[in-house]
């Protein structure tokens, strides 16, 4: 960078050399305060440097030392004399010849109006300028600067909320050879390796792995990210850097957290907090344990921390960090003054301590309110109005609580921050449905809804500047606008049920989009009349305090019906049927089995007995919540026999993912696939070759065996030619981890992801796969939502429909129900549903195969037609 000349006091000339010489030590010395942390300093020295420059008529240097000054500035707080400093720079920059030199300032200059940006909330503005600081970079060739500048941009994105564009951000900064986070194995332990042994570690690389780490958390990948952020925490000691590593270990401290080891978390922020080289960086992690504290230790354990800490965050800077420290310390006092008072403690001390600690988090937040107004940053803002709004809903106190939500949500509309909006529109539906205002509080659950599915595309796993939880965060809100659309003291329409039926709808989806981490799955709503006219639609939602049933009949209005019982009891009969169904020892036990399975029909289908009779309904299509997905519909009694003797079962995660299209009447073709021996751990299936030899007999087929059963062999022969029915007889698991769903095959496993690229058809005009069956494959023991997997493999295969089985059934009984089932697709003209009720008849009149262990763990998912 050039250094002006300048003039000595009192008119006496320097010399160039000696000019270069103060002008470089002053820099240095300014820099060097920087970087101390002694940022006063570093103002009152690049204050000089810019007025010697200008004076000088250096614009170049004096634009240099002007946006350095910005940079002290912010960190101070003073937002004022920043935007003015930064824009003085802009000024000189634009009345100067355009050169390389001025090439490198400006790229400086914008990446520091970026971090303005940034710390004021205008994240928008803060990566347009650090998209035109980047193309600078790339031209002058400054690749430290780059990398600086693109974790920045994908830290920025992280903020937003906009994970996959921020996870390719990171991906690109990094060099890693992928074009999203759904790293295979080999690339992961790639780039493990490529950290652990690159000789020229630098810090913005690790800084770089943290944040992979951190959004790998966010995401759902929890494993991966405690490997990444372990490994930074390390290597950041390698190379003493102590603020690095402090940085490291909050995050690993976040992910042990959601991995539920408390301890190892606990642990993590204690660390952090001693490595800290900054009294802000020591609070960060400090405010951490205090949320754990709350949750783990004595109430007096946490009250003693909290009275420390809160003198610290009276001096937290005026930065957007700083801000959310302060709200992340609010939201730990309002959790403290809603802790279960311990058993010695009386009824006034308990309610004199939650007013207490109530009082403080409101000073703090108001506190808060204040700076952002400071700052102009409006996202934190909304941020701490909605959290003001959840400490008064905390205290009843209804009234406030919706004027400060309705105060975010002018600062954060769903059509600017949507990540933000959401939240505080379920907090203001929940607030209305309190006050009786039900109308109102319809339409603000509506909204937040219509908001979450806005998000789709940009924004699966959705948090607020905490860590994220599916089942926390998004989940309840589509589980209680249904309930306030089924409300039982108040009339429900068609309307409301119409749109309860779409709500459940969308929480199917929700959940799918949330296993996968990514918005992958091709929507269309359709109406069960058109899809067949004898199939009705059942759905089920399980609340708090009941269980809600709608049946759809093809055109008839749709009708509700209300079970009075709470979810621990539904939970405990899913539990205890599944157990009848699964357990050796209990088996046998029929007639307790059928009692308990009969509660289950009372529950769902009893009701609607006689109106599906009535309208000759042929196939029941079950949309299913919670753990009733890990049940077979077709195994419920109603007292003289099983379901799946009066009807056609399939089950879907709703009627927008299907398809509906009948199976082709031409001649069906096979390719089979299966395992027989053991490998990699699991048990030889010594009944599969006679299996796919059973169906061979029935259909023309193509086999792949053991070793001829890898995954390179099953895409060739897939892309090769055309098979309506894939079917594979090998061990699988389906989980509520879309990393523990897989398929084995000889060398290696299918994850549930790659069935993309496996399975759908790329040809132009090419049929997808009719019928995929997995015939060896189970939902994970002991997993409640491990259906998820299941209705996963489904949806992401792009079969219109895949039968497998909840859990492993013997082999001489698979593969006669299997022999039965391709028989009856073959003689006859029928459904898919049909033909697989055809089979688990076939089993359930046998003598051998009567129970329902052997006949009903076999399921349609998808298009029953």
């Amino acid at each position: 960078m050039p250094i002006a000349t300048a003039q000595q006091p009192h008119g006496q000339p320097r010399s160039i050399a000696q000019v270069q010489i103060d002008a470089r030590s002053t820099i240095d010395r300014a820099r060097e305060a920087y970087r101390l942390g002694d940022y006063e300093t570093a103002v009152q020295l690049w204050q000089q440097l810019a007025r010697e420059f200008e004076e000088g008529g250096d614009r170049l240097n004096a634009a240099m030392a002007w946006s350095n000054l910005a940079l002290s500035d912010r960190q101070l707080g003073r937002w004022e004399d920043a935007r003015t400093a930064i824009a003085r720079s802009f000024s000189l920059l634009e009345t100067t010849e355009k050169s390389g030199d001025r090439d490198r300032v400006w790229a400086q200059a914008a990446d520091i109006r970026g971090e303005l940006y940034r710390g004021m909330g205008d994240l928008e503005n803060a990566i347009a300028s650090w998209q035109e600081a980047a193309k600078l970079y790339q031209l002058s060739g400054q690749n430290d600067r780059l990398l600086n500048n693109q974790l920045n941009r994908a830290e920025t994105l992280q903020d937003l909320g906009l994970y996959p564009r921020a996870c390719n951000a990171f991906l690109t900064a990094l060099e890693i050879e992928s074009q999203d986070c759904d790293l295979s194995d080999s690339q992961f332990e790639q780039f493990v390796n490529y950290l652990w042994n690159d000789r020229e570690l630098s810090a913005l690389k690790l800084r770089g792995a943290i944040g992979l780490g951190n959004l790998f958390r966010l995401r759902g990948n929890l494993i991966d990210s405690a490997t990444i952020l372990s490994k930074t925490a390390q290597l950041s000691a390698r190379i003493d850097d102590r603020a690095l590593q402090a940085i490291a270990y909050l995050s690993l401290g976040n992910t042990q957290r959601f991995l539920d080891d408390k301890e190892a978390a606990f642990a993590s922020y204690a660390r952090s907090a001693q490595l800290a080289t900054s009294e802000f960086s020591q609070l960060q992690a400090r405010l951490n344990q205090l949320s754990l504290t709350i949750a783990l230790k004595p109430e007096s354990e946490s009250t003693n921390l909290a009275r420390e800490l809160e003198n610290q965050i009276g001096i937290v800077p005026l930065t957007q960090q700083g801000i959310y420290a302060e709200i992340n310390f609010a939201k730990s006092l309002i959790q403290l003054a809603t802790k279960i008072p311990e058993s010695q403690e009386s009824p006034d001390r308990f309610a004199e301590r939650s007013r207490e600690n109530f009082d403080r988090a409101e000073r703090i937040l108001q506190r808060a309110i204040d700076r952002t107004r400071q700052l102009g940053n409006a996202r934190a803002q909304a941020y701490a109005l909605g959290t003001l709004g959840k400490l008064y809903e905390a205290r009843q106190d209804w009234d406030r609580a919706i004027q400060f939500s309705l105060q975010a949500l002018q600062f954060a509309p769903s059509y600017t921050a949507p990540d933000i909006a959401y939240q505080f529109l379920w907090q203001l539906g929940r607030l209305e449905s309190h006050t009786g205002d039900l109308d109102a509080a319809i339409a603000h659950y509506g909204e937040a809804v219509k908001t979450l599915q806005a998000l789709r595309s940009d924004l699966v796993a959705i948090g607020d500047e905490a860590q994220f939880s599916f089942r926390e965060s998004v989940e309840p809100i589509y589980r209680e606008f249904a309930a306030l659309l089924l409300r039982r003291d108040r009339q429900v329409s068609q309307a409301d049920l119409i749109q309860a039926r779409e709500v459940v709808e969308s929480l199917q989806l929700a959940e799918l989009d949330n296993f996968f981490q990514d918005a992958c799955l091709d929507t269309q709503p359709v109406q069960i009349d058109r899809v067949d006219e004898k199939a009705a639609a059942i759905y089920t939602i399980i609340l708090s305090d009941r269980l809600e049933t709608i049946v759809s009949i093809p055109g008839k209005p749709l009708k509700h019906y209300t079970a009075e019982v709470d979810r621990p009891t539904v939970e405990a009969e899913i539990e205890a049927m599944r157990l009848y169904l699964t357990d050796p020892r209990r088996r046998s036990a029929i007639d307790r089995f059928q009692q308990i399975s009969q509660q289950i029909y009372d529950w769902i289908v009893g009701p609607a007995s006689v109106d599906l009779e009535r309208n000759a309904i042929e196939t029941l299509v079950f949309v299913l919540d919670g753990g009733f997905r890990n049940l077979p519909m077709s195994a419920l009694y109603d007292g003289e026999g099983y379901l799946i003797e009066k009807y056609a079962i399939a089950l879907t995660p709703g009627l927008q993912l299907l398809e509906p299209k009948p199976l082709q009447s031409q001649t069906l073709s096979v390719l089979t696939a299966g395992i027989s021996e053991a490998r990699q751990g699991f048990v030889e299936l010594p009944g599969v070759e006679s299996e796919l030899d059973r169906i061979a007999n029935k259909l023309p087929t193509k086999r792949l065996l053991n070793p001829s059963f890898t995954e390179a062999n099953f895409k060739t022969t897939l892309d090769r030619s055309s098979f309506p029915v894939v079917h594979i007889a090998s061990h699988g698991q389906f989980s509520s981890d879309a990393d523990q769903t897989f398929i084995l095959t000889w060398d290696d496993r299918i994850d549930v992801r790659e069935f993309d690229t496996l399975l759908r058809r790329n040809a132009q005009g090419a049929e997808p796969i009719e019928l995929l069956v997995l015939s060896a494959c189970q939902t994970a023991s002991g997993d409640k939502r491990a259906a998820l997997g299941l209705a996963g493999v489904a949806v992401r295969a792009g079969a219109r429909s895949t039968i497998a089985s909840l859990w492993y059934v013997s082999d001489r009984a698979t593969a006669q129900l299997m022999t039965e089932f391709y028989r009856q697709l073959s003689d006859r003209p029928q459904s898919k549903a049909q033909a697989l009720r055809g089979a688990q008849q076939a089993l359930l009149q046998s003598e051998e195969f009567s129970t329902p262990y052997f006949w009903s763990a076999f399921v349609l998912v998808g298009n029953w037609l």
